[in-house]
Formats: structure tokens, C-alpha cells, sequence
């Protein structure tokens, strides 16, 4: 199904990440955190989650990052300096922040569901500049710690969107990428890009191997991202969940780093 499925994309010139990411879909910010970081990251994020162990099952924290210390990853200049090249120096963060644990994601986009369940095409605007942002905590290697993606696929058809429609992809995910992160980058990659979790060669068999993962939605300061905003409301609707509130706290503390969340 991949087609010629390559684990890295092939040597090019350095190039601006602003470009990388307009040109290929996503990018990786090499070094953002040091290991140590990462590390105390790993600690917190398996406090912060209910009890597991091998073989681990998939579970996840929508709430984790409101709190010490991951929040500090909001304190990282090194971290939200590319942000505002991205996406403007007016950047808004969306409450939609998971840490994930143990999850293996199969192909999808950011805009599967409401372009498959909801009909809705509001990510196809041209100001629609939404970024899913994920720190893994762990190097992608045969535990699968991070992420495969379809190089520009952000300009093509979701495939899935399709195929939940009653359509049909031939060779949907030819060219996919495995991103050969390292624990400490941080990955940038437009809503619309087909990607998954890197699959697993070898089942992780202790805490240390066990894959996690932040993830963070941020984009421009227009009214695309609000209207995906908006459109997180109706999705939580349709699922008969609520979205936890933002504390107060965190409100104040993100506004003392000069960042925005809405």
C-alpha cells in the first residue's frame, strides 16, 4: 500500500524550516529540549498517567500539559521562537493538548473527521494555518517513537476522508517518510497531512522503552483557527464529551510567557 516507502527523505540544502514546512507539509526542529529535560519530561508524564505495564494499552492525559513541570515546555524560547516564525508572532495555542501513552495511531489527517463525519471544508481556505506539534519523549527507533508522513500530502486529498465517504485511493500513502526524530526535537506538521505513529518492531518491555508523546494544536491568530476552534466545540458535541476547561492559572501563566490559548 505505501508504494516506495523510504525511511528518510533524501539529502537537500539547508533550508529555512519556514519553507521546509510551506514546501513538504511538516518539519523537524532538531534540539529543542536537552536530554535532561526530556528525561524529567518521561518522569512526569508516567506520574501524571493511571498505572501501566507491559504490554502497555493505549491511554492518554488531556490535561497534563496544564501542569508543572510539562508546562515548562511553554518557557522554551528554543520551542515557541519557531512557532511564531511559522504561524506569526500573535501565534494562539487551541485546547487541544493530549499526552499520549503507548498509542499507535494508524494513517489519518487533523481534518479526517470534519471533513468525513461533518462535510464541513473550512481547512481548505487559504488562511486555514493550523499546525499539530508534537514532542516525542523517546528517539524514533524500533520501539517506534515517533512518526511516519506523507511529504505534501497537505496539498492533495485525504485519503481517508475519502474512503469513509465510500471512495477509493489507489496507493493512498506511496512516498510516506519515517521522521528519524531524536528525543528533544520537536515535530511541526500542517493539520491536513497524512501521517501515523511510526509502527513498532519491538513491543516495549519496560518504562524506559514505553512511548510517549506530547502533542499541541497552535495556529495563526485569524479566524480559520477560530473556526477550527468553533468546530472542536461541534465534534465534542457530536461525541457527548466535554472539553476540560482551561484553569485559570495556567491562563495567567501562559499569558506571563507572552503566549495565547483560546
Amino acid at each position: 500500500m505505501l508504494g516506495l516507502f523510504r525511511t528518510s527523505a533524501p539529502a537537500k540544502p539547508e533550508i529555512s524550516i519556514g519553507r521546509d514546512f510551506c514546501q513538504n507539509g511538516f518539519v523537524r526542529i532538531p534540539e529543542v529540549f536537552s536530554r535532561e529535560e526530556i528525561a524529567a519530561f518521561r518522569v512526569a508524564a508516567i506520574g501524571a498517567l493511571p498505572s501501566n505495564s507491559p504490554p502497555y494499552r493505549p491511554q492518554f492525559s488531556s490535561t497534563a500539559l496544564f501542569r508543572e513541570p510539562l508546562r515548562q515546555v511553554f518557557h522554551n524560547p528554543r520551542f515557541t521562537g519557531p512557532l511564531r516564525s511559522l504561524l506569526g508572532d500573535d501565534f494562539v495555542f487551541v485546547n487541544e493538548f493530549a499526552l499520549h501513552d503507548s498509542n499507535y495511531a494508524g494513517w489519518h489527517t487533523d481534518t479526517t473527521s470534519p471533513e468525513a463525519k461533518a462535510g464541513h471544508e473550512f481547512h481548505w481556505s487559504p488562511t486555514y494555518l493550523v499546525v499539530q506539534v508534537a514532542i516525542d519523549l523517546q528517539d524514533n527507533g524500533k520501539n517506534g517513537g515517533g512518526l511516519d508522513v506523507v511529504p505534501r500530502s497537505h496539498l492533495a486529498d485525504d485519503p481517508l476522508a475519502i474512503t469513509m465517504r465510500g471512495g477509493k485511493v489507489a496507493a493512498p500513502y506511496q512516498g510516506a517518510v519515517t521522521i528519524e526524530s531524536k528525543a528533544g526535537d520537536v515535530v511541526v506538521f500542517h493539520l491536513r497531512t497524512s501521517h501515523r505513529a511510526t509502527v513498532s518492531k519491538s513491543p516495549a518491555r519496560n518504562d524506559s522503552e514505553r512511548k510517549l508523546a506530547l502533542f499541541m494544536v497552535a495556529g495563526a491568530n485569524n479566524a480559520s483557527t477560530r473556526r477550527y476552534r468553533e468546530w472542536l466545540n461541534e465534534y465534542d458535541q457530536m461525541n457527548r464529551v466535554k472539553r476540560p476547561p482551561i484553569p485559570a492559572e495556567f491562563l495567567e501563566f501562559m499569558s506571563s510567557v507572552g503566549l495565547q490559548i483560546i
